[in-house]
This record gives C-alpha cells, sequence and structure tokens, in this order.
C-alpha cells in the first residue's frame, strides 16, 4: 500500500511509517520492526517521529478500548499486558512489566515499575497496537479515521508542546 492523501489533517509520512511498523509488528517481524525505527533518524524529520509518536498514542488508547468494549481499569491494562507479552516479545526485547507501565502512562495511570522514556514508549506503544489489530490492512482506517478525529479535537495540546501541523 503506498502513500495516499486522506485530507483528515493527518500527516501522510508519519501515518505511513506508522502503518508500516504497526504492521510489522502485527506479522511478529522483529528485523522490519526494528529497521523502521532505525531509519527514521535518518530518513524523516523530527516533527514527523513526533506527530508518529502522537498518531501513536491516540491508535493504541483507541485499540485498548476497542479491545476491551469499554475504558479501561487498571485490573484490565494488567491482563491487557499479560496478554500481549508474547506477541510483544516477539519484536521487541522488554520486561513484561513494561508492557503494563506503557499502557498504563498511555491512559495517564502511574507507572508501577518505572516511568518509560518516550523513546521506550514509541516502541512498545508499536508493538501493542501491532498485537492488538487482527487484519491491519482492514483494521487501519479505521484507526486513522480515530485519530485524525482525536488529533483534531486535541490540536492546541499538541500545538503547546511543540509539534506543528503537517506541511
Amino acid at each position: 500500500m503506498g502513500v495516499e492523501d486522506h485530507h483528515d489533517g493527518l500527516d501522510e509520512v508519519a501515518w505511513e511509517r506508522l502503518r508500516r511498523v504497526v504492521s510489522a509488528a502485527n506479522q511478529g517481524k522483529r528485523r522490519a520492526f526494528k529497521s523502521e525505527f532505525r531509519r527514521w533518524s535518518t530518513e524523516i524529520s523530527l516533527g514527523d517521529q513526533h506527530r508518529i509518536g502522537i498518531y501513536l498514542l491516540g491508535a493504541t488508547k483507541y485499540m485498548t478500548r476497542r479491545t476491551l468494549k469499554r475504558q479501561p481499569t487498571e485490573s484490565d491494562l494488567k491482563n491487557l499486558a499479560a496478554r500481549c507479552f508474547p506477541d510483544v516479545s516477539k519484536v521487541v526485547t522488554a520486561h513484561a512489566m513494561a508492557v503494563e507501565d506503557t499502557l498504563r502512562i498511555m491512559f495517564d495511570l502511574p507507572a508501577v515499575r518505572r516511568e518509560l522514556s518516550p523513546g521506550e514508549l514509541l516502541v512498545l506503544g508499536a508493538a501493542i497496537t501491532g498485537c492488538l489489530l487482527t487484519s491491519p490492512a482492514d483494521e487501519l482506517p479505521e484507526i486513522r479515521q480515530y485519530v485524525a478525529a482525536w488529533w483534531k479535537v486535541n490540536a492546541h495540546v499538541f500545538h503547546d508542546q511543540g509539534v506543528a501541523d503537517s506541511g
């Protein structure tokens, strides 16, 4: 699938990179997953990298709620992390508690084990989102629609943090 123009306010390059990395995670392709992250520093701007991180936050939160069919409780996040850990560990080496901490931080709860760096949150969020997908080609357009609406509602917060719109 190539880069398309959706006119929804999301940056096409950033969305395409997100699509690639979560699809690699979904397929358990460690080499492709790691390779995508390595290329970001040389192939895409820091602004696009920030946008990917924000889009990924929205995507992970959406997939978590969709999977659980409700706003998650702390117990839900613990159970979901345990369920995702085997698939996450196919693409990234991390402590099992890091998966739960990622979900907790994304839902504004304190980490159990430790606070994670933005880079760790990005990598683990991509792996978790990939784990929660069952059919990326079918689900990513739905996720994109959600993230685009979420971005529009919260754009002022992202702008205050120094993240610009695309283009």
